[in-house]
């Protein structure tokens, strides 16, 4: 599938955008990280045939938060390229924002998106989302998408964050990038045996240790005789 992914991508036809909008569901129910990670770039490079289709799914509150939030993030990168749709992609995305039904990691999300392209006209959502994360019940393993002190340092930096939305998804091909697959694989696969060995140690069956039995003393198989009168004759 990642083949075919990539391929689609690099056609960039409008006959392109169905294949990939499979490829997007099925990616993210797999978690397959290949795709998932430059699939707005390969949207971004695809550009307006792919609009309307990512804009449904965004619009869909029934989709997995993961697949709305690669929408998102799909059509703000399709702005990169076509900045005359910025009135119409900016608004919809700040509308996921404030949307107080939809999936606080989809609106998460949304937020992300606005502050990677300095959206300054939404600054005041951005700020009103991270007092209601810090208003609401959070367990220690809450992760935060986003802080009063992160929209404050974009807005004041004012630099553009878009190197995950230009991705080249080709280079999976350039040679160097084929040696460090290639090696990172090595060692996962040594990992994983170093990793196995130890767990087989782990779970050798314990063999207590025999005590000698006094000919005299009770049978320990609990006959209530004498071991010389019991079993110390049946294991010799």
């Amino acid at each position: 599938m990642i083949h075919a992914v990539f391929i689609l991508g690099a056609i960039d036809t409008k006959e392109a955008v169905l294949p990939l909008m499979r490829a997007l569901r099925l990616a993210e129910t797999h978690d397959v990280d290949w795709i998932t990670t430059v699939l707005p770039s390969i949207f971004g490079k695809l550009g307006m045939p792919a609009i309307d289709e990512l804009k449904k799914i965004v619009k869909d509150k029934m989709n997995d938060w993961r697949v709305k939030d690669s929408a998102v993030m799909g059509l703000a990168a399709i702005t990169i390229n076509h900045p005359e749709i910025e009135d119409d992609i900016f608004p919809l995305i700040h509308s996921v924002l404030t949307d107080t039904e939809e999936d606080i990691d989809v609106r998460g999300c949304a937020g992300n998106v606005l502050l990677d392209f300095v959206r300054s006209e939404y600054k005041e959502s951005l700020l009103a989302f991270c007092e209601e994360e810090e208003k609401a019940e959070k367990d220690e393993f809450e992760i935060v998408a986003f802080s009063v002190e992160d929209v404050k340092e974009v807005f004041s930096k004012n630099e553009k964050n878009i190197d995950y939305y230009t991705k080249d998804w080709l280079s999976f091909y350039d040679e160097d990038e084929i040696k460090k697959r290639q090696e990172r694989w090595r060692r996962e696969e040594e990992e994983e045996l170093e990793y196995l060995e130890e767990d087989e140690e782990f779970l050798e069956p314990f063999t207590p240790e025999k005590r000698k039995i006094g000919r005299n003393e009770p049978c320990p198989c609990g006959s209530g005789k004498k071991y010389k009168k019991c079993c110390m004759n049946k294991e010799k």
